[in-house]
């Protein structure tokens, strides 16, 4: 008999053990840089088997209903429950988890009492924090995140793995508030350390001014989907070349990279627009301020083009219909009878037109030619 009890326990109880590994591990209770009512919750299932969500709620203090689910969450993976208003339809683009207006006024800056409840009521995680969030930071808009042992601020990280430890803050300004510190191509400090090759100064002791600075350089023409460098270059007074320095990456759109030894970086942006690329160089993991900082603007478009087959399929006419050089060598072009990668280095100016031949390109024809980005995205098409 006991045995039967405890295999009707043990199936009783094993889909509140399912439903238990569903909790909230990230909260963008700040909003995004684009906007404070772009608030978000994340949760993830930590367990083995997929669990549909369907009538699950999330409440804040207390019984009071923020949002309702209505989808399954994989197993291992997470959903993204995403605020929407008027003014912020879409907190995180790309990511369509679960979105619609949060009840009453959405999530409050200074904190929260959260519960996740299944379909029933049964309270599956909470949060106690109507006090005050213990982790998030309302001016670099950083998220709050479970780390598995305690909630850190750290860049927001949506429907992916959260950050393992917390993120120095990004730079905020000495300046006015809310302002980049410079607009300019570079930023800088002077300090002053003596030298072999120094300079005389005016007393006639042999000092050099040694000028740190930063220098972001961003491409001239960026397209949506396509692989560019970002460089930079770094002057490092004395003082300021530690062993613990680092640089700190914002690429605009909430992608951070950190290196302890400045390189270039390799990004796709996956969406048009304008973006502030901004560097910080801190000299230390313990620094709470970066010590130099520069930002420059990388402006993002589709690439737009007109495909044309001329003399019976025999060459293929590549108009560049935007207001910017396109360099599309190695975009593949897709034919019927297969893809074929153009040549490195194959550029076309601005409203201008390129033409190569079907021989070139291992071809007998073309016929119904598709233009590629790198990352698959059509750019031009003639059937």
């Amino acid at each position: 008999m006991k045995y039967f009890l405890a295999f009707f326990c043990s199936v009783l109880f094993l889909p509140c053990l399912a439903f238990a590994d569903v909790k909230i591990n990230e909260v963008a209770w700040m909003g995004t840089s684009t906007s404070q009512y772009s608030e978000w919750i994340e949760l993830y299932n930590s367990g083995s088997s997929d669990i549909s969500l369907a009538g699950w709620k999330l409440y804040k203090a207390g019984d009071e209903a923020l949002f309702t689910l209505s989808k399954t969450i994989k197993a291992g993976g997470y959903m993204l429950v995403e605020r929407t208003t008027a003014s912020a339809p879409d907190a995180v683009p790309g990511i369509n988890d679960e979105s619609g207006s949060f009840g009453n006024g959405g999530l409050s800056n200074s904190g929260e009492d959260l519960a996740l409840k299944d379909d029933k009521g049964n309270v599956m995680d909470s949060l106690s924090y109507a006090s005050g969030w213990p982790a998030g930071d309302i001016a670099t808009k950083d998220t709050m995140q479970w780390n598995g042992t305690t909630w850190i601020t750290a860049p927001g990280t949506p429907d992916m793995q959260n950050a393992a430890v917390a993120d120095v803050p990004p730079p905020t300004t000495s300046g006015s508030s809310g302002s980049p510190t410079s607009t300019s191509a570079s930023s800088s400090s002077n300090t002053s350390s003596p030298s072999k090759n120094s300079a005389g100064s005016s007393s006639g002791t042999k000092t050099t001014s040694t000028k740190s600075k930063l220098t972001v350089m961003v491409p001239k023409n960026i397209f949506q989907g396509v692989q560019n460098e970002f460089d930079a270059t770094a002057t490092l007074s004395d003082t300021l070349r530690t062993g613990q320095g680092y640089y700190y990456w914002n690429m605009g759109n909430g992608v951070t990279y950190m290196q302890t030894t400045l390189s270039p970086i390799m990004y796709t942006y996956p969406y048009a627009g304008t973006y502030t690329v901004s560097l910080s160089y801190y000299a230390s993991t313990l620094s709470a301020q970066p010590a130099l900082q520069d930002t420059a603007n990388a402006v993002v478009t589709v690439p737009t083009a007109t495909l044309a087959v001329v003399d019976n399929g025999s060459a293929l006419q590549i108009i560049n219909n935007g207001t910017k050089a396109m360099n599309i060598g190695q975009w593949p072009i897709s034919t019927t009878q297969g893809n074929r990668a153009l040549p490195p280095m194959t550029i076309i100016a601005a409203k201008a037109h390129i033409t190569v031949t079907a021989q070139l390109l291992g071809l007998s024809r073309f016929q119904n030619p598709v233009l590629h980005t790198p990352d698959g995205a059509v750019v031009g098409s003639k059937k």
